[in-house]
């Protein structure tokens, strides 16, 4: 007489021995209580809106082990020693998610901004440590490969256009970039070039441009050095050419992949992060990992002679053939 279980499981778990044995999620005699998710992991009480966790236990969820870091990558950044991220050069951080400035409070002329110091007017440099001339904007250094040549702005409204050579084909130019707030009084200004020659920088008053990317309040429009164009440096935790996409934790990576913030696991990985075994060792051969659409978690079906979480243990189906398979156990007989 073959043994059953209650309610066949509920179609939520295999019947071993006349005993359910439930996939994740689901619990009880029939496997029919779907399990609630442990508050604070188990490994603390939930009190004022926030996990209190239990000695050698931390985290917001009271998730991680205090010999462990919470991110075991530090974000890329640094390296875990002891339960606590070191983080590299230009990083800090309790993961190293944060980038620093070189100059911590950019020398009192400038703001840190996502690691780089955003110098006040008058200001320059990567710690904000160089005072502008004024009377520097853009310039254009023209530098002919034979003789010298001047081109530009009078100052006085008039283009001056001069060059000594007619043979123009080796002529070799370069920009440098200089800002100020105020206009030349000049455009020109003497300078020795390459070689012996006198060249001239050639001056051209320049108004501040102004950022209208829409960063979708996850980042900052800015200016950046290589660009023409402007672009969106986003804050931690946001991503894409508008910071309206989400970042995932690193570990989400290991085992899924990343949709706004949410990771999507591959076949036989649940949790939130992906880390969770939801068919341990290949269900051993002796199954298949499919996903529960009621949880959306993964599970082992296995084949038939075989039961367990992972489809490890082989199930009695022939009582009299003097082999014990199952330790004892009667799974699918059962003599009166």
């Amino acid at each position: 007489m073959r043994r059953g279980c209650p309610n066949d499981c509920s179609n939520r778990g295999v019947c071993d021995g006349g005993v359910c044995d439930c996939v994740n999620g689901f619990k009880g005699p029939d496997c029919s209580i779907a399990e609630l998710p442990k508050v604070c992991s188990g490994h603390g009480d939930y009190a004022s809106g926030a996990c209190r966790c239990y000695p050698e236990w931390k985290g917001q969820e009271c998730q991680t082990l205090w010999s462990e870091c919470e991110d075991p990558t530090c974000s890329g950044n640094g390296r875990c020693v002891v339960g606590e991220c070191q983080c590299y050069e230009g990083y800090a951080g309790n993961l190293c998610q944060t980038r620093t400035c070189i100059s911590f409070n950019c020398s009192g002329h400038g703001v840190c901004m996502n690691g780089n110091c955003r110098c006040f007017n008058g200001w320059s440099g990567i710690g904000c440590e160089l005072p502008v001339p004024n009377h520097l904007i853009n310039s254009e250094l023209i530098h002919p490969s034979n003789r010298a040549s001047t081109s530009g702005n009078t100052g006085n409204g008039n283009n001056n256009n001069n060059n000594n050579n007619n043979n123009n084909n080796n002529k070799l130019s370069n920009r440098l970039m200089m800002k100020s707030m105020s206009p030349p009084s000049s455009s020109s200004v003497r300078a020795m070039g390459l070689s012996s020659a006198p060249v001239r920088l050639l001056l051209d008053a320049a108004s501040e441009q102004e950022c209208t990317l829409d960063c979708s309040s996850h980042g900052v429009c800015e200016y950046m050095d290589g660009y023409d164009q402007p672009v969106c440096r986003c804050f931690s935790g946001w991503t894409g050419s508008d910071c309206n996409t989400k970042r995932c934790d690193t570990r989400c990576f290991i085992n899924g992949h990343c949709t706004n913030g949410t990771c999507i696991c591959k076949v036989g990985w649940n949790g939130k992060y992906c880390t969770l075994d939801g068919c341990p060792d290949h269900c051993n051969g002796h199954g298949q990992c499919i996903m529960n659409t009621l949880t959306n978690f993964y599970y082992c079906q296995c084949s038939p002679g075989w039961s367990g979480s992972a489809c490890q243990r082989q199930i009695e189906t022939i009582c009299d053939d003097g082999i014990d398979n199952d330790h004892g156990k009667f799974s699918l007989l059962n003599s009166l």
